[in-house]
């Protein structure tokens, strides 16, 4: 017997017989995702002979852990990426770790995936860059919005997008994870054109609008 430390935990294993030939990497991945949504996330998984056919089988311990291919082969020198599929559906905010058993020939291991479920988004605040204006065609301060549950706990690692539904420009980011301090930012550069901008920032069922405005760029004054 060995014992091996591989991200979390000790992984335990008999070395008779074991398929050397196959290997998986990682073993511990983590996903964040928000409750009622699944994410995709994965691992390679390599036959490092030059001669041999392997065969391989996946199985998750816990159901909220799925995988859209469970068996198949992998020839001489060959990789594939398998693909592990995490669900909030019926899983409550929190952390959760969860176990898929890998299986070829006499050959096993143990992938974990550790999942973060945070709460559905339920308020978008503005935090910072409304209603600036600056000359046509400059980058204004960060337009911010805040992302909370019901009880006004901020949520990090929650998607925000952010549009612009008028107006022109161009956004640094459209689509921003927030940080932890529930935050999402991205900077707008106005159009070359003077008028409004309108940007929405969506995130879940809820969104905010930014109102930025563009003024003639001052001209320069010759002799």
């Amino acid at each position: 017997m060995f014992a091996a430390t591989f991200g979390r935990g000790i992984y335990w294993t008999s070395t008779t017989g074991l398929a050397a030939a196959m290997t998986v990497s990682p073993l511990s991945v983590d996903v964040t995702l928000t409750r009622g949504t699944t994410v995709t996330t994965g691992v390679t998984l390599r036959n490092v002979s030059t001669t041999a056919t392997v065969g391989w089988q996946l199985s998750a311990v816990e159901s909220w852990i799925s995988a859209p291919v469970l068996n198949g082969t992998l020839g001489p020198n060959a990789s594939l990426q398998l693909a592990i599929r995490a669900s909030a559906a019926d899983l409550q905010a929190g952390d959760y770790l969860g176990h898929i058993q890998l299986v070829s020939g006499s050959f096993a291991q143990t992938i974990l995936v550790g999942a973060r479920v945070t709460a559905a988004p339920a308020n978008i605040t503005i935090a910072g860059g409304d209603n600036a204006i600056g000359g046509a065609g400059a980058s204004l301060p960060p337009f911010q919005v805040m992302i909370s549950d019901a009880r006004q706990v901020p949520l990090p690692g929650v998607t925000v997008n952010f549009v612009i539904t008028s107006g022109g420009g161009f956004l640094s980011a459209r689509t921003v994870t927030t940080n932890e301090k529930g935050v999402a930012t991205t900077v707008l550069t106005l159009p070359l054109t003077p008028g409004t901008v309108r940007v929405v920032a969506t995130s879940g069922e809820v969104s905010g609008v930014f109102t930025a405005t563009a003024v003639p760029a001052p001209s320069l004054l010759t002799n």
